[in-house]
């Protein structure tokens, strides 16, 4: 990817001028605390701006273009590309029951579960606060064993009590949206490769592509200082608020929409090869046709999802113009992704919100100014 200009991609400068201004607008009301966006097409960047301040304070440092943002949600296709690497290499099978990875994976039916139904959240598993509850209690009584030389400790109290978790709904029937299938994915992932899972995705997807600015669940100190509180709310992983460190995952603009671009290019970045052609095509194509949703208090007829991505146009598009190609996905904060083949088009729009509620209205109208300005 490089910088150019809005001719050369086929857009229009003012349309993308307006992208940009109604970026600023929702700052300036503080609706957003800070937005970092990026538009490119053909791999043209022609927007790519930042805005507000990284945290709550009076004296903030102002966002910058290589601010670090909590990837959220959007590490899911990271996760499903880790898992589809593997598939490759002939040491996981997308059709195999998950109690062959992870023997401790049990319960009621629990042995029917595939891999491919962790990627299209169809596993059947599905969170509750009750146990969170379940795992404090284990916790207070040293109930809980201490995770191998790979494992992340948080990660590892997760999965612990995951691996118990009765089906809520038989596999493959409906799709409900939940992190415990990513969790397991990712430790399939740390098992058969041998590796940490940070260690496995660096090696295989990060380095290659060039990400120097993305870290699995925690970063290096000396990049603290870079990084965008998401919310007012925000969970620490020190307890002085002045030196924090966010939990789960950072990025930015620029790593995510280079490995967005990786998905328009067929699984190829520059000379490195991330995926085949066959694995970007069923990781952007609906894995589950026919199979109805549940989000909340939606109900969607069918869920239209892929290994990892989301059919954008069903699940993001609050009005908004992405063709039947597009893939994306978006994150609490709010942060969101896309990749529309059918424009060669990848776009980012990466903010802190002053609400503690989830926002999507935003985005939705970002996506929409930003598809207005193609111009071919």
């Amino acid at each position: 990817m490089r910088y150019g200009t809005a001719d050369e991609a086929g857009m229009l400068k003012e349309r993308l001028d307006i992208a940009k201004s109604l970026t600023r607008k929702w700052v300036d009301q503080e609706i957003l605390n800070s937005a970092v966006i990026l538009a490119a097409r053909r791999g043209v960047i022609v927007l790519h701006e930042a805005f507000g301040k990284i945290n709550y304070k009076p004296d903030s440092p102002p966002a910058e273009l290589d601010t670090l943002c909590s990837m959220a949600c959007i590490v899911k296709p990271v996760i499903a590309t880790a898992l589809m690497c593997l598939v490759e290499d002939g040491l996981v099978g997308l059709a195999n029951p998950i109690v062959d990875y992870i023997p401790e994976f049990i319960g009621e039916g629990k042995d029917k579960v595939l891999v491919r139904q962790l990627l299209t959240n169809t596993s059947g598993i599905i969170w509750t606060n009750k146990f969170g509850d379940i795992l404090s209690t284990k916790i207070e009584k040293g109930e809980i064993p201490p995770c191998e030389p790979t494992q992340d400790p948080t990660t590892n109290l997760i999965l612990l009590l995951t691996y118990g978790i009765p089906l809520s709904y038989p596999p493959g029937k409906e799709m409900r949206y939940s992190d415990v299938n990513f969790y397991l994915a990712g430790e399939i992932v740390r098992r058969v490769s041998g590796k940490s899972f940070d260690s496995f995705i660096r090696e295989r997807i990060f380095d290659k592509l060039g990400m120097k600015d993305s870290y699995y669940y925690r970063m290096p100190e000396h990049v603290i200082n870079r990084v965008a509180r998401r919310s007012p709310k925000l969970r620490f992983q020190k307890e002085n608020e002045d030196d924090y460190i966010p939990l789960w995952t950072t990025t930015t603009t620029m790593d995510m929409a280079i490995f967005t671009q990786m998905f328009l290019n067929k699984g190829l970045y520059g000379d490195k090869r991330i995926t085949s052609p066959p694995s970007v095509y069923e990781m952007t194509h609906n894995q589950i046709p026919g199979v109805p949703a549940k989000y909340g208090d939606e109900f969607f007829p069918e869920a239209n999802w892929c290994y990892g991505w989301a059919m954008a146009r069903q699940w993001f598009d609050e009005g908004s113009m992405h063709s039947p190609k597009a893939f994306g996905h978006g994150g609490y904060g709010t942060v969101y992704l896309w990749g529309d083949p059918e424009y060669d088009l990848v776009g980012a729009f990466f903010t802190t919100s002053n609400k503690t509620e989830k926002r999507y209205m935003e985005h939705g109208s970002f996506v929409n100014v930003v598809m207005s300005a193609i111009d071919d």
